[in-house]
C-alpha cells in the first residue's frame, strides 16, 4: 500500500498549526527535493561525530513506495474543538490519546522544525523550541521507545537541510512546556505505557542489556511527571516484614537486574554498580559501596545504541545524567575525577556536555584537570570546548569564572554543531570572542585533520558535516551557521558580524544563504533590507523576554534588549 510518515511539529497558532502554511511549504519542497534527487537525507553533525555514518534512509526509501502523511491537524477530527481546548470532542481526544500508536505504526518519523516566525507569538520557532514542548518530547520518546523501529528520526530544517538525527538525551516530557497544565497527567499515562511496553518487549526478546538500562534510565524520563518508576517486572521476589535484611533494596535491585552478586557483569559491559549510577539512587549506590563495590568501576564495552563509550566511569555517568547526589557520594569515596574513557573524555566533559553546572563546580572543587594540554578528548576538545559545542550556557559561565579559557574557534564549534543561541553566543562575545574570526586551524592539528578528511569525504558521500568542511576555510561563524542550517543567527548581525567577508570559495554570507535556501527573513537581514535587531529580539523570545545581553565584539558595546 505504501509507507506512512509521522510529522511532528510545533503549532504556529493557537487554533491552527500553520495559518500561513510556512511549515507546510517547507515540507512540500523538502519532499519534492527528495523525490527528484535534488536533495538527500544527510546526517546531523552530532550524530556523525558520535556514530560515524550509521545506516539510515536513502532517497529510494522515500520514493520507492507511495507516501502517506500523518499530520495532527488533518489526521485528528477538529470539528467541535474550541481554541483553548476547553471543549474537546470525544473523537479528537481518542486521536490524541492514540498518538504514540500512530508514531509506532508509521515507518518514518519526521521532525518538521524550520525557522519560521509565529505571527501571534511574535517570535521565531525552530528545532530548539520544538524540543522544549512537552507534547513534541512525548512524540519523540514514543519513537525512541518503539519496539519495531530504531531511534533514528529525520529532521527538516529547510527544503535543503534534511538530516538524520538520533536523540540520546531522552528528555522528560514532564520537564517540557505545557500549554495546558491538565495535559501533564495525560502525558504521564502515555509515558508510563511506553516504558512498560518497551521493558516487556526487551524481556520477550531476551535483550537483558536494554531491559536493565531502561529500567534504570526511566527515573530520568519520569522527571516532573506524577509517576513512580517501575521497580521491576520479574515476579518472585518477596520480602518478609519481620526479619527483613537492612539491604532489602539492594537485594531487590540485584534480583530485578538478574544479577547474583555485585561483582557480576553482563554482555553489555555493565556491572550492578554501573546500572545504579544510571538510576541515580544515592541510597542504592551507598548500599553497593558498603558491600565493597568499586567507586572507580567502569562500563567495559562501547554501546553506540546507548551513546556510551568503552571505559566510561561512574562519575561521568552521574554527571551526564544529572545525578549530583550520587556524584557527591562517589567523590567522597575517592573516585577518580579525571578518569578517561576510550575517546579520552572525562567526567568534566560529560558534565559540560549535559550543561550540569553543579557537577562542574563539584569536580573543579576537588581538582579536576582543566589544563589546555592534558584535558582534551580524542577530538582535541577541552571541557570548555565541549560546553561550547553543545551550547551549554551554564557550564560555559562556570568554567569562565574558574579560569581564563581559550576562545579561538569556539564560536565556530558552536555554530557547526548547530547548538548556538542568543545567550550562548553572547557568553562568548562577552568574553571577547571575535565575531568575525575566520576559520583557519593550525596545520596538522586535530581540527585541521578532521576538516581535511571531511573535505575528501564530501566528494563521494556529502553530508552536513562535509558541507561545513568544504565551506569553512576562511569563513566566519555567521557563514558556518548558515551552511550548518542554523538560521536563527540574526544576533550575530546585531553583534557587528561583517557581511562582506568571503570564504576561500569566494562566497559571502548572503551568497551561502541563497545557495542553502535560507528563510526569507535571514536573507533580508543579510542583504540589509531586514531589521536584524528586531529579528534577534524575536529569536530570543519576543516581548515576553526580560534579559539584557551585553556583547563586546572588538570592544564595542552591543546591547540586545530581550
Amino acid at each position: 500500500m505504501g509507507r506512512a510518515i509521522f510529522v511532528s511539529h510545533q503549532w504556529l497558532g493557537q487554533d491552527h498549526p500553520d495559518p500561513e502554511f510556512k511549515q507546510t511549504r517547507v515540507l512540500q519542497e523538502a519532499l519534492q527535493n527528495l523525490l527528484s534527487g535534488a536533495s538527500r537525507v544527510s546526517i546531523d553533525v552530532t550524530t556523525e561525530v558520535l556514530f560515524g555514518h550509521p545506516h539510515g534512509y536513502s532517497n529510494a526509501d522515500i520514493s520507492e513506495k507511495r507516501l502517506f502523511l500523518w499530520y495532527d491537524f488533518f489526521s485528528c477530527p477538529q470539528h467541535g474543538a474550541t481554541p483553548d481546548l476547553s471543549q474537546t470532542p470525544p473523537g479528537l481526544q481518542l486521536a490524541i490519546d492514540s498518538i504514540p500508536i500512530y508514531v509506532q505504526r508509521c515507518a518514518l518519523f519526521v521532525i518538521l522544525s524550520p525557522s519560521v516566525r509565529a505571527g501571534e507569538e511574535d517570535r521565531i520557532l525552530n528545532y530548539k523550541s520544538w524540543g522544549q514542548r512537552a507534547w513534541c518530547r512525548t512524540e519523540s520518546l514514543a519513537r525512541e521507545l518503539c519496539p519495531a523501529h530504531d531511534n533514528l528520526m529525520i529532521r527538516v530544517e529547510s527544503s535543503r537541510h534534511i538530516a538524520l538525527v538520533t536523540t540520546l538525551e531522552k528528555n522528560s516530557p514532564g520537564a517540557g512546556a505545557f500549554s495546558f497544565e491538565c495535559d501533564r497527567e495525560k502525558v504521564a499515562g502515555i509515558v508510563r505505557n511506553l516504558v512498560k511496553q518497551k521493558l516487556l518487549y526487551c524481556l520477550r526478546k531476551g535483550d537483558l542489556v536494554s531491559y536493565r538500562f531502561l529500567l534504570n534510565e526511566q527515573v530520568r524520563m519520569f522527571r516532573s511527571l506524577p509517576l513512580e518508576p517501575f521497580e521491576g517486572l520479574i515476579p518472585g521476589f518477596e520480602l518478609q516484614a519481620e526479619g527483613a535484611s537492612e539491604d532489602w533494596k539492594l537485594e531487590s535491585f540485584l534480583y530485578q537486574m538478574g544479577f547474583s552478586h555485585i561483582a557480576e557483569r553482563d554482555a553489555g559491559g555493565f556491572s550492578p554498580m554501573c546500572y545504579a549510577a544510571v538510576r541515580g539512587d544515592p541510597l542504592l549506590l551507598e548500599s553497593l559501596l558498603k558491600q565493597r563495590a568499586d567507586p572507580n568501576d567502569r562500563i567495559w564495552k562501547t554501546c553506540p545504541k546507548l551513546g556510551i563509550s568503552r571505559n566510561t566511569s561512574l562519575l561521568a555517568v552521574c554527571a551526564f545524567n544529572g545525578h549530583n547526589e550520587c556524584l557527591r557520594l562517589l567523590i567522597a569515596q575517592r573516585a577518580g575525577v579525571d578518569a578517561q574513557d576510550v575517546i579520552k573524555t572525562r567526567p568534566l566533559h560529560a558534565a559540560c556536555g549535559a550543561n550540569n553546572a553543579e557537577a562542574v563546580r563539584m569536580l573543579c572543587a576537588v581538582g579536576a584537570d582543566l589544563s589546555l594540554k592534558t584535558a582534551r578528548s580524542c577530538l582535541s576538545l577541552t571541557p570548555f570546548g565541549t560546553a561550547c559545542a553543545m551550547g551549554s550556557v551554564q557550564t560555559m559561565k562556570v568554567l569562565l569564572a574558574q579560569a581564563p579559557q581559550p576562545l579561538k574557534l569556539m564560536l565556530y564549534l558552536m555554530m557547526a554543531f548547530q547548538n548556538a543561541s542568543v545567550e550562548s553566543a553572547a557568553t562568548l562575545l562577552q568574553a571577547r570572542a571575535d565575531v568575525n574570526e575566520r576559520f583557519s586551524p593550525k596545520t596538522g592539528s586535530t581540527l585541521w585533520l578532521v576538516n581535511a578528511a571531511m573535505r575528501v569525504k564530501h566528494r563521494w558521500r556529502p553530508t552536513t558535516f562535509t558541507s561545513i568542511a568544504v565551506n569553512s576555510w576562511g569563513a566566519t561563524p555567521l557563514m558556518v551557521s548558515i551552511v550548518a542550517g542554523l538560521f536563527d543567527v540574526a544576533f550575530l548581525i546585531v553583534a557587528r558580524a561583517d557581511l562582506e567577508i568571503r570564504n576561500t570559495r569566494g562566497k559571502t554570507a548572503l551568497m551561502l544563504a541563497e545557495e542553502m535556501q535560507a528563510p526569507d527573513f535571514l536573507r533580508a537581514a543579510l542583504s540589509g533590507k531586514g531589521r536584524a535587531d528586531h529579528l534577534a529580539h524575536e529569536i530570543a523570545g519576543g516581548p515576553t523576554g526580560s534579559a539584557t545581553l551585553n556583547m563586546l565584539p572588538h570592544g564595542s558595546l552591543v546591547t540586545l534588549e530581550l
